[in-house]
């Protein structure tokens, strides 16, 4: 019955009408090719990046809803524009248009910014996590009152092993020393009872 009123009602067009119709309709699909077009390359953007950082994931949903807005908006003064001129053409362009702009506006984008909302949660939850550790870590930890003296404890100890080590090294270093000078006074004595055998036999 619809179709049947819309047949009746449907006008035909001027040469000249048809080339305003023709016009504005390139007009609005321009506009419309422009908003895709930047969808598009956010969505190729996103694509790109593996690494998904938290201001880059919320600049490209607000993107993509600012890009979509504008898409819907204009699409919807299309379709009046269409529904207003109740001729063949322009049934035939608003079927055209409708599949395209739900496709566009359902499968791609809405996907799209379901993702990326998605992963705003993940890392929103990932910082509230992170808060309550380092909550959670103050509330572990002793008083500054309560370290102070801990860590000057600390600080006179690691001291105190900083010059015992050197002490073991010097008293290492002269311990060698003491062995060396052995050896040698060592090493005279067998040469001074060497000398002195090699004097009797050769005045025997």
């Amino acid at each position: 019955m619809d179709s049947e009123r819309t047949l009746r009602e449907a006008r035909r067009l001027t040469p000249e009408g048809q080339l305003v119709f023709e016009e504005n309709v390139r007009q609005f699909t321009s506009k419309l090719r422009i908003q895709h077009r930047y969808i598009d390359m956010i969505l190729g953007d996103i694509h790109e990046h593996t690494q998904m950082t938290k201001p880059l994931a919320c600049t490209y949903k607000q993107e993509l809803m600012k890009h979509l807005k504008e898409y819907e908006e204009i699409s919807r003064k299309y379709d009046d524009y269409l529904v207003s001129q109740r001729c063949d053409e322009s049934s035939r362009e608003r079927s055209s248009h409708s599949l395209i702009s739900s496709s566009l506006q359902q499968q791609v984008v809405s996907k799209a910014i379901d993702n990326l909302e998605a992963m705003l949660q993940t890392f929103d939850m990932e910082e509230l996590n992170k808060v309550k550790t380092e909550q959670l870590t103050q509330i572990i930890q002793p008083p500054d009152a309560f370290r102070g003296p801990q860590k000057a404890k600390v600080e006179a100890a690691k001291t105190r092993a900083k010059f015992a080590q050197e002490e073991v090294e010097l008293m290492r270093k002269q311990t060698a020393i003491q062995a060396d000078m052995k050896r040698l006074s060592v090493k005279h004595d067998i040469e001074e009872v060497d000398c002195e055998l090699r004097v009797l036999n050769e005045n025997l």
